[in-house]
């Protein structure tokens, strides 16, 4: 083996060795670190990079990666770090509720109320939202005294107007059904001359399609009871969302002040939780 060759292999053995001890270094303090109960030393560990951009403001970049030893293990640690976050995050957001479909994953809903609902999910890990694009929708639009469902409200109330008005009406189509009943059958008897023909086909068509027209309607009638309670239905669906939407709007404003308050806290719900962390929290 020449003397170049045997430089390389034992530049390579050191390379690897150092990059195990490394790698066993850092599963080491991981260990101590959850052993310990730190969850401050576990998200630095996590994500060095992230620590020192948000809370040193300093760049960092961590060529070894060693995260991605512990990859497979995002769930566990979730678990592990969530009691110590959502203790917190009840105190900084009462509104939210926490639930664990899955190990590690938790979802979040807004409120506790009748009707609450899914308002997005909770990465433990990054300590972040990911709020349902949807519903923060219509937050946003409640904020901006816009219900989402207005227009769908108002046509709802229009369409059973006029299905109200169709019932209504029954009888003064049948009574025109049957004189338009009555026309035709004169028109049909009338004898047809080279003067009066189209005088009498346009008077054929005229009352066929006026015919037509009732029987549509009629037919529209017949099932608009139905319809109507179907819409009425819809209605106290929309209705029972925008009430929902104004208990989140009353919350967000009795905690947070406005939606901009709110979001800003939300971009900065690392720093903060780190923050009280750094400053020893353990709740």
């Amino acid at each position: 083996m020449s003397q170049d060759v045997k430089k390389i292999d034992e530049k390579s053995d050191q390379a690897l060795s150092q990059s195990l001890a490394g790698k066993s270094k850092y599963l080491q303090r991981l260990q101590d670190a959850l052993d310990k109960d730190d969850d401050l030393l576990v998200y630095k560990l996590l994500n060095t990079t992230k620590y020192y951009h948000v809370m040193k403001q300093r760049r960092y970049t961590d060529s070894n990666n060693y995260q991605t030893l512990v990859k497979d293990l995002r769930p566990e640690l979730s678990h592990h770090l969530s009691h110590r976050l959502i203790k917190y995050l009840k105190k900084t957001y009462p509104f939210f509720y926490y639930y664990e479909d899955q190990l590690g994953h938790y979802q979040v809903y807004f409120g506790d109320w009748w009707g609450h609902k899914l308002f997005g999910s909770l990465d433990v890990i990054n300590v972040e939202f990911n709020f349902d694009n949807k519903e923060f929708a219509k937050l946003k639009r409640a904020f901006n005294d816009q219900h989402f469902d207005t227009q769908d409200m108002k046509a709802i109330q229009q369409q059973n107007s006029r299905l109200t008005e169709l019932a209504k009406t029954q009888d003064k189509r049948s009574n025109e059904e049957t004189e338009l009943k009555a026309d035709l059958k004169a028109n049909k008897s009338q004898a047809r001359m080279p003067w009066n023909s189209n005088r009498i086909n346009a008077e054929y068509a005229k009352i066929i399609g006026r015919l037509k027209k009732l029987s549509n309607l009629d037919k529209q009638a017949d099932d608009a009871k139905a319809r109507i309670k179907g819409n009425q239905q819809k209605m106290l669906k929309l209705s029972t969302e925008n009430t929902v939407i104004d208990y989140e709007k009353k919350s967000v404003k009795k905690y947070f002040g406005d939606l901009s308050q709110f979001n800003d806290n939300n971009k900065q719900l690392y720093y903060n939780y780190v923050s009280n962390l750094l400053a020893g929290g353990k709740d």
